[in-house]
């Protein structure tokens, strides 16, 4: 798989005068400390992050960063509610496909398991270290976990799928997450009277 092209931090604008409205400026800032956020995490861990380091990588000022998110647990935890809503968008996605609950299960996780391994930094973020980093982001688990069993699946088989996602990340092989797809087709399950999961027609 081909992992070269640019994290979100290195998307930079031109220096000096550029004439691109300040409104864009500023969510060019936010994304490029987004991704920081999460490259200076998953290298270092919660412990050894600091926000210079962020906004270095960023390219941008401290200050830049206190002004868009106030400190580093908020920046922090922008980065994780981003990531879990890019792996809710590509989930929301392959439900809506025609097909059985496999075959839906499948294409979701097929979608979310390339992007994760593409962005291993963001796949770092949906781990449990910072959870344990930052209280606010374990209430952002959760509310992730819910929006996903709102897609028919059941919540049990859910965390366990997780939970070997994060394994296979901790262990630095976020380059063959796509290979988990068959196991996790496996242990996803629909949720007991979801109308999404009795929608079976290719079963």
């Amino acid at each position: 798989m081909d992992n070269s092209h640019p994290p979100l931090s290195a998307y930079k604008l031109p220096r000096g005068r550029h004439g691109i409205p300040r409104e864009q400026v500023a969510e060019s800032q936010r994304w490029r400390l987004l991704g920081a956020a999460a490259e200076v995490l998953a290298a270092r861990g919660y412990a050894r992050t600091r926000v210079d380091d962020i906004a270095a990588l960023a390219g941008v000022s401290r200050g830049t960063l206190y002004e868009q998110f106030g400190s580093l647990g908020a920046c922090l935890l922008a980065a994780y509610e981003m990531a879990g809503d890019c792996v809710y968008d590509l989930a929301s996605s392959g439900c809506e496909l025609e097909g059985g609950w496999e075959a839906r299960v499948r294409a979701a996780l097929d979608e979310i398991l390339r992007f994760l391994a593409e962005e291993p930094a963001l796949a770092h973020l949906l781990g449990f270290e910072a959870t344990v980093g930052v209280p606010a982001i374990a209430g952002a688990r959760e509310r992730l976990l819910m929006t996903l069993t709102d897609l028919g699946a059941e919540r049990r088989s859910l965390e366990g799928a997780l939970a070997l996602v994060s394994e296979r990340v901790a262990a630095g092989e976020a380059d063959r997450l796509p290979e988990l797809t068959p196991q996790l087709v496996e242990l996803i399950r629909p949720a007991t009277g979801s109308a999404r999961s009795s929608r079976d027609s290719g079963r």
